[in-house]
């Protein structure tokens, strides 16, 4: 019963990490477009 809740917790933590990576490239990828779109309005 404990090996297999410690299991269930270790699967939990892993698709937590994968979500919170995927947001973080997500985040920079905005922080980019956005500068990128600074840039543009800067130059026109």
């Amino acid at each position: 019963m404990f090996i297999c809740g410690r299991i269930v917790l270790s699967q939990i933590e892993m698709k937590f990490a994968v979500i919170l990576r995927k947001n973080n490239i997500f985040r920079q990828g905005t922080i980019r477009l956005s500068t990128y779109l600074k840039f543009r309005l800067v130059l026109h």
